[in-house]
């Protein structure tokens, strides 16, 4: 593993999967497709209350969203639980991360897990890989790697992309299992070319590194650009650090400024941190020590509600200018960022 010193931050994790805030990943599109059209919702219900389990979820689905029909997640939650009981995997599976995250329903771990291993045992991929993540943090059970490990298998067997880059941590980590820089790679490599934008910068950082793979800088800048055309906040960094630092590529400021730019609005905390400096310094921008100020404290704040059990003070932003907080790539679960598919699937049935 290389060795990180340099005045703005240059590595974060960003290559695991996931989403911050749920309710931003149900905004994004995330949305009802079982009903075509208002006047079948009333058709679809009559189906449900009929005992078709499908169109139970899709009423929930409906219900959830507003789709169709007035918001309500209370009904969504009890056409959810009808669904469950007629043995519905993915209602199982919904019902199961609205426990976990407290989404209108009274948060319950233990109560997650459960629905996970059902879900899990009646196949559903993303189950196996949630309650993977349960068993790999210790959440509504006792932390097992060996647990976490099997039901991460499971789920990459059946090509689920994002328990291909939870079983690679673990393999780069050598978590319940021997360190082996080369089976992560292979794991994120083939996330990666599955279209998994976290995978995408993992591959990146590892062509940067020569981590389970030779050091290649032209090959982990493509996939560093890949990482950021698909979304990843981490991608979007990397390439500001590279452009800052002149690294495989010309030294220009004013590229680095857009790259940390497009991170930090996408809540990349690092990328705030080293826009502010750029903005303090006038280095690719005009320098503007409001701005600076502006994008030191929604770093500090991001970092205030970052992971849970945190028990470090924040620095104050005076304290940032003075020493950054440098961040490796295995830093995992400290930049706020949530393991993989710990939000909501509700949208049209296709099993």
């Amino acid at each position: 593993m290389r060795s990180l010193a340099c005045v703005l931050i240059t590595g974060c994790v960003f290559g695991m999967c996931g989403a911050q805030e749920i309710p931003q990943a149900l905004a994004a599109g995330v949305a009802a497709q079982a009903v075509e059209d208002v006047n079948s919702f009333p058709q679809l219900l009559e189906a449900a209350y009929e005992g078709d389990a499908n169109a139970m979820y899709d009423v929930a689905s409906a219900y959830f969203h507003g789709k169709y029909t007035v918001q309500d997640t209370a009904k969504a939650v009890q056409w959810l639980r009808e669904a469950c009981e007629a043995g519905h995997s993915r209602a199982m599976l919904n019902l199961g991360l609205m426990y976990k995250n407290g989404l209108g329903i009274e948060k319950n771990v233990d109560e997650a897990v459960i629905l996970f291993r059902k879900s899990a045992q009646a196949g559903n991929l993303k189950a196996m890989h949630n309650l993977g993540i349960a068993y790999e943090y210790g959440e509504g059970v006792q932390r097992n790697s060996i647990e976490a490990l099997q039901w991460y298998q499971q789920a990459v067997e059946g090509g689920n992309l994002c328990a291909m880059v939870s079983l690679g941590w673990m393999y780069k980590r050598g978590d319940g299992v021997a360190e082996n820089e080369d089976k992560a790679f292979q794991l994120f490599l083939k996330a990666a070319e599955g279209g998994h934008a976290g995978a995408m910068y993992n591959v990146g950082f590892a062509y940067e590194c020569g981590d389970g793979v030779d050091s290649d800088m032209s090959t982990a800048i493509e996939w560093y650009e890949k990482a950021a055309e698909a979304g990843n906040s981490g991608g979007m960094f990397a390439l500001g650090n590279l452009y800052h630092k002149g690294q495989g590529v010309a030294q220009n400021n004013v590229e680095a400024a857009k790259w940390y730019h497009k991170a930090a609005d996408a809540g990349n905390w690092g990328a705030m941190l080293n826009l502010a400096l750029l903005y303090e310094c006038g280095m690719g921008v005009a320098k503007d020590s409001a701005a600076a100020d502006a994008w030191y404290q929604k770093a500090l704040e991001l970092r205030s509600s970052g992971p849970s059990g945190s028990s470090q003070p924040q620095p104050s932003p005076s304290q940032v200018r003075v020493t950054v907080e440098l961040r490796d790539s295995d830093d995992r679960g400290q930049v706020g960022e949530p393991p993989d598919e710990d939000l909501l699937d509700l949208a049209k049935v296709d099993e």
